[in-house]
């Protein structure tokens, strides 16, 4: 998925558990509330709600041809 990226490992594990976490805790809520929707209803919903943005944090967190500076348009304030 990563395809032509430079992203770095600490990167790349952190997007994996951030979809893994929120993924299984969706499914693990479901199944704990009584699995009231159907499971094809709970799929569509998630891949809608999920189009674009995998793709859209590994562009975000690969590297600029420097190989230092990541890019993304957000400031994180102290």
């Amino acid at each position: 998925m990563a395809g032509d990226l430079e992203i770095a490992s600490d990167d790349l594990d952190l997007v994996t558990r951030f979809y893994t976490v929120g993924l299984v805790g969706t499914v693990y809520t479901w199944i704990s509330d009584g699995m009231h929707e159907a499971p094809e209803r709970l799929t569509e919903r998630i891949l809608l709600m999920l189009d674009g943005t995998l793709e859209g944090s590994l562009r975000r967190l690969s590297r600029n041809p420097d190989g230092k500076t990541p890019n993304s348009s957000y400031e994180l304030h102290g």
